[in-house]
């Protein structure tokens, strides 16, 4: 097989546009504030894509819905032996910190999604995933 021509090969350039774009956003003596966005930005960039993202809020939205029905409804029921402190209970998918109910309430919420409305493995997977990212970004 004979060799190809060196002449053949298009001429490319490591130092190309990326390197120009570095240095045009490149921002001399950054703030706090500012390499924190810049952090923040890179992860939110290169960390899961958009469309993970997407689908881990949405997770997080709807459990938040979810638990928050779950609170009306035992608030409307009165009289409670359970030994579950509701406030504490309403605040298990706050942004601050998890209580010590956030776990059952994940597990709760599992178990409507997947028992009572019939979702699989994959739903269950990413409720969970998406639950874990929350937490692990506190």
């Amino acid at each position: 097989m004979p060799k190809a021509d060196k002449e053949s090969y298009p001429k490319t350039s490591r130092a190309g546009g990326k390197n120009k774009k570095q240095k045009e956003t490149l921002i001399v003596d950054p703030t706090l504030k500012e390499l924190l966005k810049m952090q923040a930005d890179g992860e939110n960039e290169h960390r899961q894509p958009k469309s993970t993202r997407d689908n881990y809020a949405g997770y997080i939205k709807r459990g938040k819905a979810f638990l928050g029905k779950l609170v009306e409804r035992r608030c409307q029921e009165g009289d409670r032996l359970d030994g579950v402190d509701t406030d504490l209970l309403a605040k298990a998918f706050d942004d601050d910190k998890p209580t010590k109910y956030s776990v059952m309430a994940l597990e709760l919420y599992l178990t409507e999604k997947c028992m009572n409305e019939g979702n699989g493995k994959s739903t269950a997977m990413g409720i969970h995933g998406a639950f874990t990212q929350f937490w692990d970004k506190m």
